[in-house]
């Protein structure tokens, strides 16, 4: 039942969020402390299903300048989308590293939420992040567009790798410092 309820909750927040996407309150952030808070709840909300979670974090700090709560809120969409996508069960993981600068941009600080689930169709790849677009009968399809506006509005982005029935990675990629991220080269 709590954990209905926590849905419930996030599914409004969603919706609230979308209506009016609030302008992010940029404060400096590490964004590890950010990633800690999250993993509490993403670990109570996955062994609710059935799922283990592994985290990874290959940095003590990682400093950006970011909202706290709309990054949460990036951090929470993406682990519950992980969530829904192995109804059987499984393992996902969710890390953060820091990249260091090279000539294409500042340093970046990389999250990465990587699951076992369904993985999506290649034809679906390119509308994940479309408002109300779900494979899921349930859902409305607000949370990966919401995730890649939070990643815009911090001046970076969100990619994804997937294949049917071998799961999906979705690499979130923030400067670490005020800039503007022009281009972000894959590595």
């Amino acid at each position: 039942m709590l954990g209905a309820v926590r849905t419930m909750h996030h599914l409004l927040d969603n919706f609230m969020t979308f209506s009016r996407f609030p302008l992010p309150r940029m404060t400096e952030l590490d964004m590890v402390a950010v990633l800690g808070k999250s993993l509490e709840t993403l670990r109570e909300m996955a062994g609710e299903h059935g799922i283990l979670m592994e985290s990874r974090i290959e940095a003590e700090q990682a400093y950006l300048l970011g909202d706290q709560a709309l990054l949460g809120q990036l951090l929470l969409n993406l682990g519950l989308n992980a969530i829904e996508s192995m109804p059987v069960g499984g393992t996902f993981s969710l890390n953060l590293r820091t990249l260091p600068p090279d000539r294409a941009h500042g340093a970046l600080v990389e999250i990465r939420v990587q699951d076992c689930g369904e993985g999506i169709a290649p034809e679906n790849l390119r509308k994940i992040f479309d408002p109300f677009f779900s494979t899921k009968g349930r859902t409305r399809g607000l949370g990966l567009a919401i995730s890649h506006a939070i990643a815009e509005a911090h001046h970076g982005l969100i990619e994804v790798e997937s294949e049917p029935g071998r799961g999906a990675t979705f690499r979130v990629l923030l400067p670490a410092e005020s800039g503007t991220v022009q281009e972000i080269s894959r590595k």
